[in-house]
């Protein structure tokens, strides 16, 4: 009985993992003719760039502190869509960016061991699955890991077209 349950736990995990994505965002930005990315530059050392392409993951800040998170689109010099919100470039203080390596091994870790700890209870052994789930914890903290930019007072932020 144990079993199956931790059968239909993991495949349900893995069939609504599946499902399509409905963000009509996407819809509306795949017929478009020009890309765009972002040059950022730091104020003090120009040398220093970095280029972020679009369907980036980042999150996004504006003054009042609100934050939007999702893949970066470039609709137009002046707008950006994060996510499914349309934000104007003036009003983004600071960008996080986020390391497509990190998250990717944060959630395979992660799922891996919270798949271990959950093997861990249904079997009876919950004294060892506390040990183990601090370790999920940590290969979950991973995905977290991100740069930041500080367009305000560190780096300055320009558009160029992709060719």
């Amino acid at each position: 009985m144990k079993i199956l349950i931790v059968f239909v736990l993991l495949s349900s995990n893995v069939v609504f993992g599946q499902q399509p994505n409905s963000d009509t965002s996407i819809q509306q930005t795949q017929g478009r003719d020009v890309d765009y990315g972002l040059l950022l530059t730091k104020k003090v050392d120009t040398n220093k760039k970095r280029y972020l392409n679009e369907n980036k993951r980042i999150k996004v800040y504006n003054s009042e502190g609100a934050h939007a998170s999702g893949k970066l689109d470039i609709l137009s010099p002046d707008t950006v869509l994060v996510g499914a919100h349309k934000i104007a470039f003036s009003e983004i203080t600071r960008i996080h960016v986020y390391s497509r390596f990190f998250r990717t091994t944060g959630f395979i870790l992660g799922g891996l061991s919270g798949a271990i700890n959950l093997c861990l209870v249904a079997f009876g052994y919950p004294e060892a699955s506390l040990m183990v789930l601090p370790v999920t914890g940590a290969f979950l903290s991973l995905t977290l890991i991100s740069r930041r930019y500080d367009i305000i007072d560190k780096y300055n932020v320009y558009f160029f077209k992709l060719d």
